[in-house]
């Protein structure tokens, strides 16, 4: 499980020693675009692959196996698929609604025995309402199996479904509802 991840230079929107503290279960990134968040997935990405772009250090309390899915770079609709997925799979990807892949590649959340930390970009992305109650579900599902996600999001109702968020815009964890309210209050005088 990551328990703590610190920025050893800067990078982007990050400041060197900028610091994040990770809990178990489900940790949801949350903030306006443009404040990090996918940059911290790729970031934990590259730490685990072991890039030479990787500029974190990582604390943890023991090895876990990594899980990594970016709902842009790994969807098999507009990338070609592994060979293994042979003819059939391409063809199915091809014609599979945006909802339905996801929901096939977030079923890796059930197969999943060893306990797990899942790295998970922007699921929600375009997902209707009975398919984010679905994604609640198995993230819901994948923290009671033992597994640590890290996710990031910007769906409301998904917010919603979990006390406290990460809030990249306000660097700390928050409650989900004093995040939503904060963004609707600066919505609402933008908009005056």
């Amino acid at each position: 499980m990551i328990n703590k991840v610190t920025f050893a230079r800067r990078h982007r929107c990050f400041q060197e020693g900028a610091t994040f503290d990770f809990r178990s279960g489900v940790n949801l990134l949350v903030g306006d675009q443009g404040t990090g968040k996918s940059t911290l997935i790729a970031q934990l990405r590259a730490h685990v692959e072991k890039s030479l772009d990787c500029y974190l250090r990582i604390e943890r309390d023991k090895p876990t196996k990594a899980v990594m899915f970016d709902f842009e770079r790994d969807n098999p609709r507009i990338r070609s698929l592994p060979r293994e997925a042979g003819f059939e799979g391409a063809v199915l990807a091809y014609y599979m609604s945006h909802g339905e892949h996801i929901s096939r590649i977030l079923a890796v959340l059930e197969r999943e025995r060893q306990p797990s930390t899942f790295l998970l970009d922007e699921p929600d992305t375009a997902l209707s309402i009975r398919s984010i109650c679905e994604l609640v579900r198995r993230l819901k599902q994948a923290s009671e199996s033992g597994h640590q996600v890290i996710c990031s999001v910007h769906n409301p109702f998904l917010i919603r479904e979990f006390s406290e968020v990460l809030s990249l815009e306000h660097r700390c964890w928050m409650n989900s509802e004093d995040f939503i309210q904060s963004h609707l209050s600066a919505t609402e005088s933008e908009l005056v």
